[in-house]
């Protein structure tokens, strides 16, 4: 799992070489900071108290000219190495302000006249057969001032080099065999190397050999299988063992082109070397170096998290890479963090463990980058509108005083006059009846009510009066009395229609219109922006800081929220712009520039 969520990381990060660079754990690893700082330390200042000649031998292509170039640290290769077979066909050396005199030796297993050069500098025998030419001379260049005088070279004698007087100066105080696993450790080798120990217990009782296992990378894959290791191993211990019986040879891995493994090389070295020539380097090593080493490794990993954080933040969510970009990158920071700062041989299995959990972490931040997907439609709604409408209208009355003229006959007709009279007043009063009808016929049309009284009574009075007295008076005639009075006037009071009222009442009903409305079609994620820079350094950060006693597993969401606490401190303030920087990522020059961006505020907040 581990491995295929860091890989994914890197593929994401193909045109950042130093990025890849700072993903590859090795860059990280205490023991090769710590080799870097010692390397250049060996240039800046006296670390041995006296000269230490340190002699590099092995077989041809093993890695020795490339390990001398590493300890030089001058981004040049001064000293020939091409990485073919007999690439040094001299003896190459140079000495350091630490006192370290590195001796580069042809190699042994190829070319016998070279391998000869190899065993006549370290005193061993030569080669001898009909078809082979001993060695009683050789160039020596000398590479300690190449950068402002050049390489000095000269030829010097067999005789003259193992001279007494010569080996007080030149004689080795370590012997560093190169051995490339992947090479095999052949027969050619196993004869060199019992030469080798024959030669130096001949002359002394305690041992001057350290095996260096030159572990060559390509494309950051590593070359020699763990079977190739082990075999050399064995190898080497068994003709170890048949000159030193009972001890441990003192076998270190290295990396010849990047210097990886210096310091632990330093280290032996101190456990061979004399006191006299040890002086204070184990205090070196042991503080100094360690310290640095400490603070180095800190400041690439932040930095590492930096550009892992910055680039995540400029994508969107729901890239599909693995099982998803955010859940790759936090499974992969996990594992980098954990196989930086834990034992590796751990990493596994808590990093299986712990994947479901940085899931959680990834899903949480891609909620938080989810967007609705609108568009605008139109729709019908309905909303309520009162209206006060009439229903019907209501007669309205008034009261008024009304006159009548009373007419007193001063005598009495019988007869056709009266019934004349009768008769015209039944006509008049049908005429005025009439017109009153006619008022009133107009306003029942209308819905109105009638009530009888008032002006038609004494109207339906005179009518009805006139039919009697006509039917049965007829045409009789009364005298008239003498004695009736005038005229008189009779007032009352009636009731008069003034007018119609109307019945209104509040009345509420549905009326339909067109509304513009938004209407959810799908979801869109955004840019990662500030959530997953902040649970990518939470992670990160968190693993950094984690106790040594706390258990990654059990305490793992405690972990992260320590993390995630120091995060938001240092980040809380630019929440909003690394948001809006990741957002206005829509084309890739806009997304490399908001990643610079985004890289520099990290940077000023993380790193300070």
């Amino acid at each position: 799992m581990s491995k295929t969520a860091l890989q994914n990381l890197k593929f994401l990060f193909k045109d950042r070489p130093d990025v890849l660079r700072m993903l590859d754990l090795r860059e990280l690893n205490l023991a090769g900071l710590e080799s870097e700082v010692l390397i250049r330390e060996q240039k800046n200042r006296k670390l041995f108290p006296e000269p230490v000649n340190f002699y590099a031998t092995g077989r041809t292509g093993s890695g020795k000219t490339s390990l001398g170039n590493s300890l030089l640290d001058s981004g040049k290769t001064p000293m020939e190495s091409h990485g073919h077979q007999d690439c040094t066909s001299s003896v190459q050396y140079f000495a350091l302000t630490s006192n370290l005199r590195y001796f580069d030796l042809p190699g042994a297993g190829s070319d016998e006249d070279f391998e000869n050069i190899n065993r006549a500098a370290l005193l061993i025998e030569q080669l001898q057969d009909p078809d082979i030419t001993l060695i009683n001379k050789f160039k020596l260049l000398d590479f300690s001032q190449y950068l402002n005088e050049g390489v000095k070279e000269e030829t010097i004698t067999v005789e003259q080099w193992q001279s007494d007087a010569n080996q007080k100066y030149v004689s080795p105080d370590i012997i560093l065999y190169v051995v490339a696993p992947h090479m095999l450790f052949i027969r050619g080798d196993k004869l060199y190397l019992r030469a080798l120990l024959k030669s130096l217990k001949e002359r002394s009782s305690s041992n001057k050999v350290i095996f260096a296992l030159n572990i060559h990378r390509k494309d950051g894959t590593q070359i020699p299988t763990r079977e190739n290791i082990e075999d050399a191993r064995k190898n080497i211990t068994e003709i170890y063992q048949k000159f030193y019986p009972g001890e441990i040879p003192l076998i270190v891995e290295i990396d010849s082109l990047k210097g990886i493994g210096i310091s632990q090389v330093t280290d032996f070295m101190c456990r061979i070397l004399p006191p006299n020539k040890i002086g204070n380097m184990q205090q070196v090593l042991r503080g100094e170096l360690k310290e640095f080493a400490k603070k180095e490794r800190s400041r690439r990993y932040r930095q590492a998290l930096i550009y892992i954080a910055s680039r995540l933040a400029t994508y969107t969510v729901d890239i599909k890479i693995g099982r998803g970009v955010v859940e790759e990158a936090y499974a992969a920071v996990c594992d980098y963090g954990i196989r930086i700062f834990r034992e590796e041989e751990a990493c596994f299995e808590i990093t299986r463990d712990l994947y479901e959990m940085v899931g959680n972490f990834a899903a949480e931040a891609k909620i938080s980058r989810e967007e609705a997907v609108k568009i605008i439609v139109s729709d019908v709604e309905e909303k309520e509108v009162t209206e006060n409408v009439i229903k019907g209208y209501t007669p309205e009355y008034e009261n008024v005083e009304v006159t009548y003229p009373v007419e007193v006959p001063s005598e009495v007709e019988t007869g056709g006059n009266v019934a004349g009279r009768i008769g015209g007043a039944f006509i008049g009063g049908l005429t005025g009846l009439g017109a009153f009808t006619g008022g009133v016929v107009a306003v029942l049309a209308a819905g109105a009510t009638i009530t009888t009284g008032g002006l038609a009574a004494p109207l339906a009075a005179s009518v009805i009066g006139g039919m009697v007295t006509g039917g049965a008076i007829g045409g009789r005639k009364r005298k008239k009395d003498a004695t009736s009075e005038p005229m008189k006037f009779v007032t009352k009071m009636e009731q008069r229609l003034v007018g119609m009222k109307e019945q209104r009442e509040e009345v509420t009903k549905k009326v339909p219109y067109i509304v513009q409305k938004e209407q959810e079609v799908g979801k869109k994620y955004l840019q990662g922006g500030y959530p997953v820079v902040e649970n990518l350094l939470a992670i990160g950060l968190g693993i950094e800081n984690a106790q040594p006693s706390q258990d990654l597993q059990a305490d793992f969401e405690d972990i992260v929220q320590a993390g995630k606490d120091q995060v938001q401190a240092m980040l809380s303030r630019y929440k909003q712009e690394i948001n809006q920087l990741a957002e206005s990522s829509s084309t890739p020059e806009k997304a490399q520039q908001a990643e610079e961006q985004i890289i520099k505020i990290l940077k000023q907040a993380v790193m300070n």
